[in-house]
């Protein structure tokens, strides 16, 4: 189907205002879209479109924003190992962690539990990623940081709840 200027313009907007106000309290995790129906539904209705098509719009969003971070990542991955300061083989295990990461961030359901479980679990997560880094003789300054960060990714960067996985280290 093709879209026209008219509606194609407008629809981006409301798509992206829609989903930068849902990311400030979810984590657009789920492939089943479960949490957000009435967002897709009332976005297919304004605009006269299929149901799935504004679905598959979000999944392929979703992709993208992971795909440019994961090449974000490399980049900056890349830049240390042209430096000296990071092997080949550590590259290598941490775009494979970073991967394995996204994969459980797709089987997660955003927004369950109250603000400060979830908050619990994800410092969790976070030690864990430090004793992992460690026990592979991996600097820490490599897990997080990276891109530009400030509120990208996991966290909130330095804004309310402090640092978050996102924040980069090593900014200018």
């Amino acid at each position: 189907m093709k879209i026209n200027k008219k509606i194609a313009i407008p629809l981006m907007t409301v798509v992206i205002i829609g989903a930068a106000a849902y990311s400030g309290h979810q984590v657009f995790a789920s492939t089943d879209f479960s949490n957000y129906p009435p967002m897709v539904q009332r976005l297919a209705e304004r605009f006269g479109l299929k149901t799935d098509e504004v679905k598959t719009f979000f999944d392929e969003e979703r992709q993208q924003r992971q795909d440019d971070m994961l090449s974000d990542y490399s980049d900056f991955l890349d830049e240390a190992v042209g430096n000296g300061e990071l092997s080949e083989d550590k590259k290598s295990l941490l775009i494979a962690k970073k991967k394995e990461q996204q994969a459980e961030m797709e089987n997660r359901q955003p927004g369950m539990g109250e603000r400060e479980e979830r908050r619990s679990e994800m410092q969790v997560k976070r030690d864990e990623m430090i004793k992992w880094a460690k026990d592979n003789g991996i600097d820490e300054k490599y897990l997080f940081a990276h891109g530009e960060g400030e509120g990208r990714g996991f966290g909130r960067g330095e804004g309310e709840g402090g640092e978050g996985f996102g924040k980069r280290l090593d900014s200018n």
